[in-house]
């Protein structure tokens, strides 16, 4: 059976956590798998909040449209000579 794209990148994910991390290149070390959970969780995390972030985001409340006038704002003016 073939090793998935996900499988592997953990799989080497283990290997260099493990040779940087553990006593004697051990992949099963605590510290090894604790590393692997956090990744893991962050990535998940990430892409839970892609699914509900976009550009549009900039511009619907009008909090966040004062900002985008004043970055706006700024980089134009920073160009002016």
């Amino acid at each position: 059976m073939a090793l998935n794209d996900v499988q592997i990148q953990e799989s080497k994910a283990l290997r260099i956590l493990a040779r940087f991390h553990a006593i004697g290149f051990d992949e099963n070390d605590p510290l090894v798998r604790y590393e692997v959970a956090q990744i893991q969780s962050a990535l998940r995390m990430e892409q839970e909040i892609k699914k509900d972030v976009s550009f549009a985001t900039l511009f619907v409340t009008p909090g966040n449209k004062k900002r985008m006038r004043i970055v706006l704002g700024i980089a134009f003016f920073s160009q002016w000579r």
